[in-house]
């Protein structure tokens, strides 16, 4: 029986392809690579100066990025290190949040000090990801990274993560048009429909139970972003307490 699919299956082998190799992390979207930004994304200078949160400084924040592009730490673990994994959003990423003030962050000082040892934030979250890149995520990085923990704060359902070759994936927002892939982007917009968007949120939820580790679903607290001065409330669920670390 004929296969579906009719192109060079040459150009999908994992020796090409940035996602989906085993054992291997890929690199963040960030393009092209650099090891800080003052600026990033929807935090920009102009949006700042025209309807930003002057409690923020231009100055207070910053994107420090490592070698693979994420705004993380190495994701090297040290002896007698925990090591916890982070995955979401922008709100988890941080746009337009000091580095101190990530919801991640937060959950990270609060593990040392209630468990007494050093923790690393290997922090993925990316800007208008959703469910399907999570996913991917947590399938890919778990067994190289071997986190203690997982905290994932799922994204809105309806986002859709499209490859335009087998080096590079390109988030799709339904309200706002990708400036490079607008005929990709138009036809997203197009076909997508919000019970596609429910099931494919739905079925992601399993990379909870692949997870080596501990999966959590978890919110951080409220944040006052630089560049908008909107608040975000989250929830937190399950309780902290109930994580356990053996580092």
């Amino acid at each position: 029986m004929a296969g579906v699919f009719q192109g060079d299956e040459g150009k999908f082998a994992p020796s090409v392809c940035e996602f989906w190799q085993a054992n291997r992390i890929p690199r963040s979207p960030l393009y092209p690579h650099a090891q800080f930004l003052r600026w990033f994304g929807t935090d920009s200078e102009e949006n700042y100066r025209n309807r930003g949160n002057k409690a923020f400084s231009v100055e207070s924040v910053g994107y420090e990025f490592n070698s693979l592009g994420y705004r993380s730490p190495e994701f090297n673990r040290e002896p007698g290190e925990a090591v916890v994994m982070f995955l979401g959003d922008s709100h988890t990423f941080g746009m337009g949040m000091p580095w101190e003030m990530l919801w991640a962050s937060l959950v990270t000082k609060h593990l040392e000090q209630r468990y007494g040892v050093p923790v690393r934030q290997c922090n993925l979250g990316w800007g208008g990801t959703g469910s399907d890149y999570a996913a991917m995520m947590v399938h890919q990085s778990v067994d190289v990274l071997k986190p203690d923990a997982v905290f994932i704060l799922w994204s809105f359902i309806s986002r859709m993560t499209w490859f335009a070759d087998t080096s590079r994936g390109v988030h799709f927002v339904p309200e706002w048009v990708h400036n490079e892939y607008t005929q990709e982007h138009s036809a997203y917009s197009r076909l997508a429909t919000e019970s596609h968007g429910f099931f494919n949120y739905v079925r992601n939820f399993h990379s909870n139970h692949i997870c080596r580790s501990m999966g959590l679903q978890v919110a951080g607290r409220c944040g006052i972003w630089r560049e908008t001065g909107y608040t975000a409330v989250w929830r937190v669920m399950p309780s902290l307490r109930q994580v356990s670390f053996q580092p």
